[in-house]
């Protein structure tokens, strides 16, 4: 293998042997010349000279040609790859000295760097369509994280609003819960009257004939909510009925009152007592009608809170039936008083089991209405905690919605940077 060195060095040594020899055979060629003593020595001498000179020029031209005009290729492929141009054929050499070698590493190159840019060329194409696809993706998340952000706050909103209203409603129960204590205390009073009368009157050596009246009391059935809200609302329209069989009593025993009250003022001196007893009566009735009244206007308000809250509420009714039958056969007079005195005993008694009914299942719906209120207020602490989280969660979808658009930006501008390049 020549190296260029080497033919360089070859190229001198021809030319300085040559020269040499054409010096020697000139030198050789004047001295017979000169002992001839002719004139054609300096010709001959010339002559020599000229085929010299040519020679070792067309020696210089071949090593020119042989080192100038491979570099001359070199050079000129190198430029068009500084200008971005690779699509050039790869230079052919046989030569394995130094030009070649140069020839075959710049042919190397040019095919690495085909590769590098082709690489880099898909690579940024399918960078720039990723960077697409993920700024649409964000943008569409960043929307339907907006979404959801706007519906947990509505969610956060409502729950407080239920929190208020069912605080409401416990306020009312609560108050409820004291009248219906004032009416059990009433009918507790009521009844010990009554049987205080009674006593009076068979004290009294009055005896009595016949049941001048029974009541039958229906009982109202009540269908229990599979919801909590609803089963408050239900349980209220049973209070409602219950109230109106306590007015209906409360009626029934003032008009009991009043029969004894004639019937007192019909007995003469002897019904005095029994007059103010059935006054008395009368009074409680009247007050037990209107706590039942006060009662029923809470309740009222109650159902309509309750309304609000549920939208809907299946209406369950049965309605209270309430009978009195009487069997008037008048004996004597005060059989009768005391006969009704034993009438109106059971009925406070049921007034007062009923409101200390009404009072429990009142409590036990406080109580229910209580968790409630707890619940709402978890839910209501929950939902702003997620509502947090979402803003969070939004501002960090914008953050990457903005990274994936200086990534297509950055995408874009390395692709029409490697199409520069011309493969």
């Amino acid at each position: 293998m020549k190296s260029l060195r080497l033919k360089i060095i070859s190229g001198f040594f021809v030319v300085i042997l040559l020269f040499t020899i054409v010096s020697i055979l000139g030198l050789k060629e004047l001295n017979q010349l000169t002992a001839n003593g002719t004139e054609n020595g300096h010709t001959f001498i010339v002559t020599l000279t000229i085929i010299s000179i040519i020679l070792s020029l067309a020696i210089s031209i071949v090593l020119s040609n042989m080192i100038v005009k491979p570099l001359s290729q070199v050079v000129e492929r190198m430029k068009m790859v500084a200008e971005g141009d690779l699509s050039a054929k790869l230079l052919e050499t046989k030569s394995n000295d130094e030009i070649g070698q140069l020839t075959q590493s710049m042919n190397e190159m040019i095919s690495n760097l085909r590769n590098i840019v082709g690489e880099v060329r898909n690579t940024a194409e399918q960078v720039a369509a990723s960077s697409e696809e993920l700024t649409a993706s964000a943008d569409q998340t960043t929307a339907a994280t907006e979404q959801v952000s706007s519906a947990i706050q509505q969610v956060a909103s409502g729950a407080e609003t239920q929190t208020n209203q069912i605080e409401r409603n416990v306020t009312s129960l609560e108050e409820i819960a004291q009248g219906i204590i004032r009416v059990a205390d009433s009918s507790n009073q009521v009844t010990e009257l009554a049987k205080q009368t009674t006593q009076q009157a068979e004290d009294g050596g009055n005896s009595v004939v016949r049941t001048v009246e029974q009541m039958n009391s229906i009982y109202t059935a009540v269908i229990e909510s599979d919801k909590i809200v609803k089963s408050l609302y239900e349980r209220s329209k049973e209070i409602s009925k219950i109230l109106d069989v306590i007015s209906g009593i409360a009626d029934q025993t003032n008009l009991l009152a009043l029969n004894a009250a004639i019937e007192a003022a019909r007995a003469g001196e002897h019904g005095k007592g029994f007059a103010v007893v059935a006054d008395e009566v009368r009074k409680l009735a009247e007050q037990s009608q209107t706590s039942a009244k006060q009662i029923a206007d809470l309740i009222t308000k109650i159902q309509y809170d309750t309304e609000n809250s549920v939208k809907s509420m299946s209406e369950v009714s049965k309605n209270v039936e309430s009978g009195l039958e009487t069997s008037k056969e008048t004996a004597e007079k005060f059989a009768q008083i005391v006969q009704n005195m034993k009438d109106i005993a059971p009925q406070i008694e049921e007034i007062s089991a009923t409101a200390q009914q009404i009072s429990a299942g009142v409590q036990e719906v406080t109580s229910t209405a209580h968790e409630l209120t707890a619940i709402a207020r978890e839910n209501a602490a929950t939902s702003e905690e997620v509502a947090a989280s979402t803003e969070e969660q939004l501002a960090s979808m914008e953050e990457i919605t903005s990274s994936a658009k200086m990534l297509a930006t950055m995408a874009e501008e390395l692709r029409e940077v490697v199409h520069k390049f011309n493969l």
